[in-house]
């Protein structure tokens, strides 16, 4: 319909979005992405990309964004980052994160050198249930019973058993990996990388 839209009227701008449906395909490609988040920025007032921080799943909604939300695994904060990948967010400072973001010990690791960072400690060990909880580090808490020492003990690789209960060290030991350990190791990586450019 968009189409047809656009070659009847080509002097009007046409946001496909606007339509009962957008073409297959169309929040799969970057550019529309940036589009429909440059129009919904506006539409919301925002004025940089930290006011980004502040949108929740109804904005996506009530402003004809559903499909990009559902692209996304309804995920406010991951279809953001994706739309304005020149930008170096911190998903922890969305209102909501994904589910398994701190499964990660890379993100673990990020977050802390953020947040040591931030509060301006001179190291991970001197951060308090205080610094986690006031910035965007409660769901890190919730994972490891509430308790920063935990989470600290947990940023040591040698200890990481978060593929399967192995960890890479087990693997080059033993010369054989459980069902899915690489795949798991490269979508973290891959992830990383998306979120670093």
């Amino acid at each position: 319909m968009a189409a047809i839209a656009k070659y009847l009227f080509p002097s009007v701008e046409w946001l496909p979005w606007r339509f009962k449906k957008v073409p297959v395909g169309f929040w799969g490609v970057a550019a529309n992405q940036r589009r429909y988040l440059d129009w919904l920025g506006e539409r919301l007032g925002f004025k940089d990309r930290e006011d980004w921080y502040q949108v929740d799943s109804a904005a996506f909604l009530n402003n004809y964004g559903g499909g990009l939300l559902s692209e996304f695994g309804n995920s406010p904060a991951s279809a953001v980052i994706s739309g304005y990948s020149d930008f170096s967010f911190k998903p922890w400072l969305f209102g909501r994160l994904a589910r398994h973001y701190f499964d990660s010990v890379v993100h673990r690791r990020e977050y802390i050198e953020w947040l040591v960072s931030k509060v301006g400690v001179g190291s991970e060990k001197e951060l308090t249930y205080d610094h986690f909880s006031m910035n965007g580090g409660f769901a890190l808490l919730s994972k490891f019973d509430h308790s920063p020492a935990k989470i600290i003990a947990s940023l040591n690789i040698g200890d990481e058993r978060e593929q399967g209960g192995v960890s890479v060290v087990d693997v080059i030991r033993s010369g054989s990996s459980p069902k899915g350990f690489f795949v798991r190791i490269i979508f973290s990586i891959c992830l990383v990388l998306r979120n670093h450019h």
